[in-house]
């Protein structure tokens, strides 16, 4: 089980670092030593994100109401923000509250943290400090507190910034989410995100993020600078009509503003163009329902089946999508069209 856990996280640093895959995997498994074996051992991590003001390859990790930073030369772990003590309080460091902390997302230059924090700190063990300094942010999922939380890596101050903590519907899993501005907005059970990559993306780099959560039919898209939560509603899925969902189960965007995402239930690989609301199978053979049998085996895009595919991350540099497929113990490469960028 932990082994499956780390091969579904790997891709992370290959993203963050353009570094070889085997040193990802060895790193996976200093971050497992240090932390499964410590104080998480009854807690799996849920989520992993770099440091972005480092280069030691540091990193954060989401689990047990709380965010920790592991140091990438040391392997010290320190938290940063929670504590073992479940539930919802905005506030600095340790007296910060989470309700399931799942996954993260970094940045170097967070365009709605304050300017005037400090640019870092001696202590080389710390968060947001050395290998080059700067301010910096990390964004949270938290899905049992249907919100989308900021830590500041300087002053480890924890803001909301969407969601309102609220699970509206019971009947169905995740509740019900309502766009629109903090304080109205509403995400129900947030587990996956990304940054919007575009190109054209109105804010610049980093200021809007990609939001889903599994049971979802939709995408979000949360815009840091307003605040403002959208909907993105698709069209086109031509899945079995007997299933209504599509189970989200990790996603990416490429500089064309794309959106790629792997779906566990019916084992594809799709694209979303979120200007239009259409989506496409670009990978995968065949529609299967969730008890069906299967097996992994490379081939052509739309010949290939998945078992359960789960993190997906795109590198820039290759035109192409790692995917781990979670059950099959493999990470898979899907080279892209052009198009997709």
């Amino acid at each position: 089980m932990r082994e499956q856990f780390w091969c579904c996280h790997v891709d992370v640093v290959l993203r963050c670092c353009g570094v070889a895959m085997l040193w990802c995997c060895a790193m996976r498994r200093a971050v497992r030593h240090a932390v499964v074996g410590g104080d998480y051992e009854s807690t799996p991590p849920q989520g992993l994100c770099i440091d972005p003001t480092r280069d030691d390859g540091s990193c954060f990790i989401s689990g047990e109401s709380r965010i920790v930073h592991v140091n990438g030369t040391s392997r010290a772990t320190t938290t940063i923000a929670g504590s073992k003590t479940s539930g919802f309080a905005d506030a600095v460091g340790e007296l910060a509250l989470f309700s399931g902390p799942h996954e993260l997302c970094s940045t170097k230059h967070a365009k709605d943290i304050d300017s005037t924090a400090a640019a870092g700190s001696t202590n080389s063990n710390q968060a947001g400090s050395g290998g080059g300094g700067g301010a910096g942010a990390v964004y949270c999922a938290e899905f049992s507190g249907h919100r989308i939380r900021r830590i500041n890596l300087v002053t480890r101050a924890v803001h909301t910034v969407a969601g309102i903590g609220i699970e509206t519907d019971k009947s169905k899993v995740g509740g019900v989410d309502v766009d629109g501005a903090l304080g109205t907005n509403k995400v129900s059970s947030p587990e996956f995100m990304c940054w919007d990559r575009a190109r054209h993306c109105p804010g610049g780099p980093d200021s809007a993020l990609y939001i889903a959560s599994r049971n979802g039919k939709s995408l979000r898209r949360l815009d840091l600078l307003s605040g403002v939560v959208t909907t993105i509603h698709f069209k086109g899925i031509g899945i079995d009509s007997n299933d209504h969902r599509l189970y989200i189960a990790g996603l990416d965007s490429t500089p064309s503003g794309r959106v790629l995402f792997a779906c566990i239930n019916t084992r594809f690989i799709y694209s979303v163009d979120p200007e239009t609301n259409t989506i496409e199978a670009i990978a995968g053979s065949a529609y299967r329902s969730p008890d069906t049998p299967s097996s992994n085996h490379d081939g052509p895009a739309k010949a290939v089946s998945f078992v359960t595919p789960m993190c997906l991350v795109i590198v820039n540099s290759e035109c192409a999508a790692y995917i781990t497929d979670f059950s099959g113990a493999a990470i898979r490469r899907l080279q892209l069209s052009d198009s997709l960028f």
